[in-house]
C-alpha cells in the first residue's frame, strides 16, 4: 500500500487506484497525495500529476481543484 511519511513523523497510507507491475520490478500506480490547500494563509502542497510515460503535466501549489481536474480529465 502506498504511504505518505511526513516530516513530522507521522505515516498515513495513499488512496490510488491500484498498481501493475510493468517488468523488471517497476511498477505503474496512480496515488493521490492528498493534503489541505492552505492553512494560515500558506499553501500546504504542491500538486503533481506525472502521465504513464513519466511526462509531468502539472507542478504547482494546490488552489481549489480546478487545474487539478482538468488535467485529470486528459489524461488517456
Amino acid at each position: 500500500m502506498p504511504m505518505m511519511y511526513m516530516l513530522s513523523g507521522h505515516e498515513h497510507s495513499s488512496p490510488h487506484t491500484g498498481c501493475s507491475e510493468v517488468g523488471d520490478g517497476d511498477y505503474q500506480c496512480t496515488v493521490y497525495y492528498l493534503m489541505p490547500s492552505e492553512m494560515m494563509g500558506t499553501p500546504m502542497g504542491t500538486t503533481v500529476v506525472v502521465d504513464r510515460f513519466g511526462v509531468v503535466q502539472m507542478n504547482e501549489d494546490y488552489k481549489d481543484g480546478t487545474r487539478l481536474n482538468q488535467i485529470l480529465g486528459q489524461l488517456p
